[in-house]
């Protein structure tokens, strides 16, 4: 059910009107840009907040990535014979590390892990 905007003050409208037209823009621009990427093998999902689909793939041109959250440091490379991974804590110190937590089916979760040094 749409809004009836004509009920409201002429510079209201001409402003709903301005904010469609750069939503419509906004919304082509997107397309085009997921139009014209240059598939590869390492990819990441991408949310589009209210647009059609809400979600897109954005390409990772390359042979690695890595990331970091909550304390975690994780790069990853494509080799020949597979995907290698390496996991650490993000300060990669000797004291604390990163483990894998095993998940349901096929995933782990890899989460930051403090040792207490009492010597």
């Amino acid at each position: 059910m749409a809004n009836d905007v004509t009920k409201l003050p002429k510079w209201a409208q001409d402003r709903i009107k301005d904010l469609e037209l750069e939503r419509d823009l906004a919304f082509r621009n997107l397309k085009e840009f997921e139009d014209n990427q240059t598939e590869s093998p390492l990819r990441q999902l991408v949310s589009i907040p209210n647009a059609a689909g809400g979600t897109m793939w954005r390409y990772v041109q390359g042979q690695s990535i890595s990331a970091e959250w909550k304390g975690v440091s994780l790069d990853m490379w494509l080799v020949d014979d597979g995907i290698r991974i390496s996991f650490s804590d993000k300060e990669r110190r000797m004291s604390g590390g990163a483990a894998l937590f095993p998940e349901s089916g096929n995933s782990v979760t890899i989460r930051q892990v403090k040792f207490d040094r009492k010597h």
